[in-house]
C-alpha cells in the first residue's frame, strides 16, 4: 500500500478562496445579463405571461440573442430592441467585462495551484497510461 498524498491544508483553502471568487465574479455577470435580458423580454418584446408557451420562448430568446450580440458584438441583434437597449449595455459592459476578467483571472490561479498537487501529477500519468486513457 502506496503512502497518503499530504497537501498543505492552506493550499487547498487558497484554492477554494479562487474558485468562490471566480463563482461570486460570475454571478455578478450573469445577474447583470439576466436583468437586460429580463428589461429587453418584458419591455421590448411581445412577450406575455399568459401567451402560449411557444411565443413566450421566442420572445425570449429575441431578448437573449440581442443583448448577448450587444455584449458581444457578434450576430445580428433585432434592431428594434438593439436601438433602446445599446445604452444600457454600454454602462453595464465595463462592470460586466471587470466580472468576466476576474472569474477568469481567478479561475486560472485556482487552476494553477490544482495542477502543482502532487495528486495532479498523478492523475495526468494514470490518464497517459493505457489503462486511464
Amino acid at each position: 500500500m502506496s503512502a497518503p498524498i499530504l497537501v498543505d491544508q492552506e493550499t487547498i483553502s487558497t484554492i477554494r478562496l479562487y474558485y468562490r471568487q471566480a463563482k461570486a465574479a460570475e454571478l455578478m455577470r450573469m445577474r447583470m445579463e439576466q436583468g437586460l435580458v429580463s428589461y429587453a423580454r418584458v419591455y421590448l418584446t411581445n412577450w406575455n405571461p399568459t401567451a402560449d408557451i411557444k411565443t413566450r420562448k421566442a420572445e425570449s430568446l429575441k431578448a437573449l440573442k440581442t443583448i448577448k450580440c450587444l455584449i458581444t458584438g457578434k450576430g445580428e441583434p433585432d434592431e428594434a430592441i438593439a436601438d433602446i437597449m445599446r445604452s444600457f449595455v454600454s454602462d453595464l459592459l465595463p462592470a460586466w467585462s471587470a466580472a468576466d476578467s476576474r472569474r477568469k483571472r481567478a479561475r486560472r490561479q485556482a487552476e494553477l495551484l490544482v495542477e502543482a498537487l502532487p495528486a495532479w501529477q498523478l492523475f495526468q500519468t494514470f490518464r497517459a497510461s493505457p489503462v486511464g486513457g
